[in-house]
């Protein structure tokens, strides 16, 4: 409810004063509604603000909070506002500036402390352990003094808050003193009667009890929550406590018990949980179901509601779908199951997960190196969270003992199945001893490789195939070579191998070679040459696949490594602000389009190939030139834009190349050309295909030749410069009719980086609104209502960004300059003194079908009749827009 008028002063310090009693007696809910019924939010005093933030915060409203807090913390330097703008900005995720706001305020608490000295503290130690934990544990002793002095005082509130924090954090570190920590907090919430706050502690606990694999308590743990939930009536809190109680009786082989407990779940819960179904699948299958009802059941009653569900309980699914398949002796349909449970895990980052399933798809081989291989690409995987099932099974194969890692009874269990699975494979030949050991020296190699670089793969090359000498290198996006390992080879020597196996190194014959083999990753991104100077060594095809495989898992190390990937975050010591990469407004957005083209720009932002920028008119494509030249080695050079359209044919030569004094009548002095200008920086040719024959014959020989000779010189100066170019028609159309020599379009297009218009990115729109009203130094946000948004995303857009720009810049003068009025935003032809009357529309449905009509024949010539881009484009899918064309009669 909206108040009718502004409060005088008097009123609203009355109303102040009122909502400031009910919040300090604990009734919440009055003082909130006395905030919106008496407006006090749209106060703008300091002690009213100061008054919402706290409210703000206690309900959750972190944004709101930090509104206010923002304003404040200008005139107000206190500490209780510090605090309540820290803690905001670290709940939106903003745990850098958090850091850095807290940084120059942080004081060691001494005995004295006042409980706020103590909380700011505690925000500070978590902030820093969310950035970096090493020197978060640096001052966790410190922190423990906050927690004893909570405690030596006897501040409840103040006792639990830290110690659930603290415990919270560490339960991935040091589980014992997690499980302890959280414990207190849960005496300490108990204590205050805030039972909510108390099952909170337990399921941490519980779930910290698991990671420790004490089960037992865990389950205990878990029951306890599960009643004081029943008590506090919170049906939806029950089912999900109870599905965790069934979970670790399936962990405990107690699968009876988890069925009752999973049927009570399922009747609580008010839609049908995939994930609740799926474990009570999984159940009736180790009670002995029949495979074949079990398989009917997921294939027709599941699946089709998989898709519309999230990643984790689909991967759950092929999952448990390879097991009953294989169950039933289809194989192939297993392994095939199983591998789309990996891709899922694998798009999610989960690497624990994702080397389990791998362990389970080893098992499912009946070829002994493809089992090697992909338990070596699994023990990789899960190199810092170790699967007991994938570490037990390597170790099996290989002869070595138990695996020492923790697990749980059915973890225990489903390794011995997998064991069973391969008993073909255990008790290998002794001559095949050394093989069996490829997998884990692998791995081995790929952590070294991920520390030092590509000398930590020397070892286990020379191990396996002999060398030195070899060459390891790596494509470049100009299509060279770049060594990042040569010993004993040279690069030409490299590169003039054939690729296989040969003998004798091609460009030393008395080289005593017995044999050499050339072998490239999937991607042709990495190229390995290896040559052997042992007597009896031959190379083989079983040699080329294992390297093969070698290649394919050290791409992504050579990526990640320190040396080729980004540099590593900074410590909070040094969190003073740096020169960081460019902004660019025109790459916002979520949109498929966007995310493609932001993709490319970024990875071939350094890279000295030419790029063709390619969109309509008004997409952004000087903008984008600028961005990249920003971002290449070229960035402190000069950017120069060369108007292809605008060069007079008798003045080509003297524009591009310039000239000297005395080259002809008039030429009084000399003059730079364009590409003089550009030189060290960027040249961006814009609309090339609008050169005459000469100039793009001019221009084609500067860049083959890489330099160029002013009119009247004899110097010849080098073309020293990034080359750009923008064109709203691609260049293969122009190849097609004429307009640009075939010779310069190959040198042109070594990269085309389209511009999707604005109409195929309608979901961007309030992101870009936001960062053009930035660019116009608006101050505030700019929301956009959701009808307004949804007009504007039904518009054509013929002028793309230039076009919403203009919009913009009209909408903030229309709307004063200081606020922000959205529905300038839309043409004027949409204001409602121009809309039709009611006797207009009489025939509704009919002026509802010629719109239709209309939309679709301008869609799908825009598209030349593409029926799948066209759909794409409406945002309806295919077999809707055939059912209306037919419909229609188009």
């Amino acid at each position: 409810m909206k108040p009718k008028k502004k409060l005088s002063p008097r009123e609203r310090d009355s109303a102040l004063a009122q909502a400031r009693e009910y919040w300090d007696k604990g009734q919440k809910e009055e003082a909130w509604e006395i905030i919106q019924n008496q407006g006090l939010f749209r106060c703008r005093t300091l002690p009213v603000r100061r008054f919402l933030a706290q409210v703000y915060m206690e309900k959750g409203l972190a944004k709101r909070c930090l509104q206010q807090t923002s304003i404040l913390i200008r005139k107000d330097k206190s500490l209780e506002v510090s605090y309540l703008h820290a803690t905001s900005l670290r709940d939106l995720g903003r745990n850098q500036e958090a850091l850095r706001f807290l940084t120059p305020l942080i004081r060691e608490p001494g005995p004295q402390a006042t409980p706020l000295e103590l909380r700011f503290y505690l925000l500070y130690f978590l902030a820093l352990f969310d950035h970096s934990r090493k020197e978060a544990m640096s001052i966790f002793s410190k922190v423990e003094k906050v927690i004893d002095e909570a405690e030596r005082r006897g501040q409840e509130e103040l006792l639990a808050e830290a110690t659930f924090s603290l415990g919270t954090s560490l339960r991935n570190t040091n589980p014992e003193r997690a499980i302890q920590l959280l414990e207190k907090a849960g005496e300490a919430y108990k204590n205050q009667g805030n039972l909510k706050a108390w099952t909170k502690a337990l399921n941490h606990k519980a779930y910290t009890l698991y990671l420790a694999r004490r089960l037992e308590e865990a389950l205990r743990c878990y029951k306890q929550e599960a009643r004081i939930k029943r008590r506090l009536r919170d049906s939806p809190g029950f089912a999900n406590t109870l599905l965790s109680i069934a979970d670790l009786q399936m962990e405990l082989l107690h699968f009876q018990r988890a069925a009752l407990v999973l049927g009570k779940a399922l009747s609580l819960l008010p839609t049908q949980d995939l994930s609740c179904i799926l474990m009570l699948v999984e159940c009736e299958f180790h009670l002995g179901a029949d495979p074949e009802l079990l398989l009917d059941f997921l294939e027709n009653h599941v699946e089709p509601h998989c898709h519309q569900d999230s990643p984790s309980p689909r991967s759950y699914f092929f999952d448990l779908l390879s097991k009953v398949l294989w169950d039933l002796g289809r194989k192939k349909e297993a392994r095939e199951a199983l591998q789309n449970a990996i891709d899922l895990k694998t798009q999610q980052a989960d690497a624990s997960f994702a080397s389990h399933f791998l362990a389970y798809l080893a098992s499912m081989q009946s070829n002994r190196r493809e089992v090697r291989r992909i338990l070596a690409q699994a023990q990789w995987s899960s190199r810092r969270e170790p699967d007991f099932t994938c570490d037990q099974l390597r170790r099996w194969i290989t002869g070595k003992p138990e695996s020492p890692l923790p697990h749980t009874p059915y973890e225990r269990q489903e390794a011995q199945k997998l064991r069973s699975r391969l008993g073909w494979l255990l008790g290998p030949p002794k001559e095949e001893s050394k093989k069996d050991a490829w997998g884990e020296e692998l791995a081995k190699a790929l952590s070294r490789c991920a520390q030092e670089g590509p000398q930590g793969v020397l070892p286990f090359l020379r191990k396996f195939y002999g060398g030195p000498p070899l060459a390891l290198l790596t494509l470049l996006p100009g299509g060279d070579w770049k060594p990042l390992l040569l010993k004993g080879m040279r690069l030409q020597e490299a590169l003039s191998f054939e690729e296989g196996i040969g003998k004798r190194g091609p460009l030393a014959p008395k080289k005593t070679w017995k044999s050499h083999v050339r072998v490239a990753s999937p991607d042709r991104g990495l190229l390995l040459c290896i040559g052997s100077k042992r007597r009896f060594f031959r190379f083989g095809p079983k040699d080329v696949r294992s390297l093969e495989t070698f290649l394919e898992l050290l791409q992504p190390v050579l990526r990640s490594w320190e040396g080729f990937g980004p540099p590593r975050s900074e410590s909070p010591s040094s969190l003073a602000p740096k020169e960081s990469r460019p902004s660019c407004p025109l790459l916002l957005g979520s949109s498929s389009a966007i995310q493609k083209l932001r993709d490319l720009t970024h990875r071939f932002a350094s890279s000295e190939l030419p790029l063709c920028l390619q969109g309509e008119t008004g997409t952004g494509k000087k903008t984008l030139a600028t961005y990249l030249h920003k971002l290449s080695t070229h960035g402190q050079g000069p950017l120069v834009f060369v108007d292809c359209a605008s060069l007079q044919e008798g003045l080509i030569e003297s524009e591009l190349l310039g000239h000297v004094k005395g080259a002809f009548t008039g030429a009084l002095k000399d003059r730079p050309g364009l590409f003089q200008q550009a030189t060290g920086g960027s040249l961006v040719l814009v609309n090339p295909m609008a050169l005459s024959q000469r100039g793009q014959r001019l221009l084609l020989g500067a860049i083959e030749s890489g330099g160029f000779r002013p009119l009247g010189g004899t110097r010849v100066f080098p073309l020293n410069a990034r080359l750009l170019c923008t064109t709203s028609k691609s260049l293969e159309r122009g190849l097609e009719d004429g307009s640009i020599q075939a010779d310069l379009y190959y040198r042109l297009s070594g990269m085309t980086l389209e511009l999707p218009p604005l109409r195929n990115r309608v979901s961007d729109l309030p992101l870009l609104v936001q960062a053009m009203l930035q660019e116009e130094r608006f101050p505030g946000p700019a929301p956009l209502p959701s009808s307004i948004l949804a007009q504007l995303q039904m518009e054509s857009w013929p002028g793309n960004l230039r076009e919403l720009r203009n919009r913009v810049r009209k909408a903030l003068i229309l709307s004063g300059g200081e606020r922000w009025v959205p529905r300038f935003l839309l043409p004027s032809d949409s204001n409602p003194s121009t809309r039709p009357s009611s006797e207009e529309l009489l025939d509704l449905k009919s002026s509802l079908r010629d719109f239709e009509r209309k939309r679709l024949l301008g869609a799908l010539a825009r598209f030349n009749g593409h029926r799948e881009r066209t759909a794409r484009a409406l945002g309806i899918s295919r077999r809707w827009l055939q059912k209306r064309i037919r419909d229609l009669g188009l």
